[in-house]
């Protein structure tokens, strides 16, 4: 292997890719293997001339004092056994390490002061070498530890592991430089990832002494064990985090073996609990994790009074001269009555009169589009689509509930039938197809486009109390959590992960398995302008 010093990125890719809180850069050399051709024979080229030795996981800044009885542990890659894995935005390369000793896990999980159990586990390392859409390769190192009440075949699970997902791996996995220094780590459930782990020195959480958030956790240490002629050295027994000695028999800090001193605490969710990773939701009105959320609520219903429908009451007395483009609730278009047309002042606005729909479908779309007014968003929108001269027709044998075609300023609607208060179908399709009538049509982003009008749909939902159902949403409320009110993204790792969930979903429904993506165009531009002048409610 060549000894060149190796850059670490460190940028935690959108994709949970970097392990690395260092930003270097490494530029592309003249004749690099393209994103797309990037497969275990570049992995192992690029990996050969730019890394240095391997080194394990380590907790500390300083290498831990090397016992004369061990020797150094050496990492070496098993490129027979390499696997590769990726999606749009990178392509990955993991590759199993063998080693000249074992890796012993151990951990002491405490709450309120007492030990509740202790568990050991042989962990397994991988070298993961990424390669991104935009050139950069990034090199670390994950270890994997099986969870305690992890189920089937853990040997197969540890083997069909995935760092992007996949198999049914539970436990965790700690990322660390090829130097050996941990970075971060996360938690994975059935081959899905949890969320991040807290992970602090025990200095840290004696801060934190006295706070009952902080009072469920875990020691965690991490010790080598040495392969013998006769077998594998093993561990006394008798010892163990939180019992006053190490796993080789000696007194707490006294150990001479190789990372047995090094021991960091993983402590669970001061919001949810959850020890095994998490993503809080957070309310995308005040912005707080839903926990700390004090947003005013509803005495009848409890829900967040500006999602409340208890109290809403039909105008006594419309406005005799609207005005449609005056704004109204949600600040669009000014809601009124006094038409001899059967299309309300609402529709005039947006649709071309030469629609051929009933009085009675009319009146559907009308009561549709004046709840949608009395919404931030939605009242932004239909000002923006004043004189939009949308056509309007009814289809009740397309596909989708509704579709609309850029090319011929046309939306079809399948079905005009609003049979339960709470579910509102129409409304729904006319608020998603609306807004594809804003969007700029690209044919190369057309899973993106509508990615975000079901995410604005989403919002409106929840604002709304409109029920929600389908595999499209399941993972839609993870993606809001990473954005605010206005549509910024507030947690970049998790927007880039839950994209890629939501992503999945679609690709599972026949209607949008064709459908292109584009990783440039995972934004919300749209939403944001119609968002813009929406507020945090207090």
């Amino acid at each position: 292997m060549k000894r060149k010093k190796l850059l670490i990125f460190g940028i935690f890719l959108s994709f949970f890719i970097s392990c690395s809180d260092e930003l270097e850069r490494i530029p592309p050399t003249t004749g690099e293997v393209e994103f797309k051709d990037f497969g275990i024979r570049d992995a192992r080229y690029y990996f050969e001339e730019n890394a240095t030795d391997l080194a394990p996981l380590r907790f500390t800044d300083r290498v831990a004092t090397k016992s004369s009885a061990l020797p150094a542990v050496e990492l070496i890659p098993e490129w027979d056994k390499a696997m590769e894995s990726g999606h749009s935005g990178v392509r990955l390369v993991e590759v199993p390490l063998q080693s000249n000793t074992f890796s012993l896990y151990v951990e002491s999980v405490i709450k309120s002061g007492k030990l509740l159990y202790q568990k050991r586990a042989f962990t397994r390392r991988r070298l993961v070498i990424a390669r991104r859409s935009s050139g950069e390769t990034d090199m670390f190192v994950i270890t994997l530890v099986p969870s305690s009440d992890a189920r089937g075949n853990i040997g197969k699970s540890l083997e069909n592991f995935r760092y992007l997902g996949g198999g049914d791996f539970t436990g965790r996995v700690f990322c660390s430089t090829l130097e050996g220094e941990f970075v971060k780590a996360f938690g994975y459930t059935d081959g899905r990832l949890s969320g991040r782990l807290l992970v602090m020195k025990r200095s840290e959480l004696a801060g934190h002494a006295g706070e009952g958030q902080y009072d469920h956790y875990s020691t965690i240490r991490l010790a080598e064990g040495m392969k013998t002629r006769s077998g594998t050295y093993l561990f006394d027994e008798g010892g163990g985090a939180g019992s006053g000695y190490c796993p080789h028999g000696y007194p707490e800090g006294q150990c001479p073996h190789y990372g047995c001193n090094d021991e960091v605490v993983v402590v669970a969710c001061p919001d949810c609990g959850a020890i095994n990773g998490c993503f809080c939701p957070r309310c995308f009105y005040c912005g707080q994790k839903e926990k700390y959320c004090s947003c005013t609520r509803c005495v009848r219903c409890q829900r967040k009074l500006w999602e409340c429908t208890c109290y809403e009451y039909p105008d006594p007395d419309p406005d005799p001269n609207p005005n449609p483009g005056g704004g109204g609730g949600g600040g669009g278009v000014t809601p009124g009555g006094g038409s001899s047309s059967s299309m309300g002042t609402l529709s005039k606005a947006i649709f071309n009169s030469t629609s051929s729909l009933s009085s009675a479908q009319w009146k559907k779309v009308e009561d549709a589009l004046a709840n949608m007014n009395n919404d931030c968003m939605g009242g932004k929108m239909i000002g923006a689509l004043k004189d939009k001269n949308i056509t309007i027709v009814h289809d009740p044998n397309i596909k989708a509930n509704g579709l609309y075609n850029p090319k011929t300023n046309q939306m079809t609607i399948k079905d005009f039938k609003e049979s339960e208060v709470t579910n509102k179908d129409l409304e729904r399709t006319l608020f998603h197809e609306l807004l594809h009538s804003l969007q700029t049509n690209n044919e190369d982003a057309k899973l993106n486009l509508e990615i975000e009008a079901h995410l604005a749909v989403y919002r409106y939902a929840v604002r709304k109390g409109i029920s929600l159902a389908g595999d499209l949403y399941k993972n839609m409320s993870m993606l809001s959590d990473a954005l605010d009110v206005k549509y910024n993204v507030t947690d970049a790792d998790l927007y880039q992960y839950a994209y890629q969930m939501v992503i999945d979903d679609f690709k599972k429904v026949d209607f949008y398995k064709d459908f292109k993506e584009s990783p440039s165009a995972r934004n919300m531009n749209t939403n944001k302008n119609l968002a813009k002048d929406c507020e945090a409610k207090k």
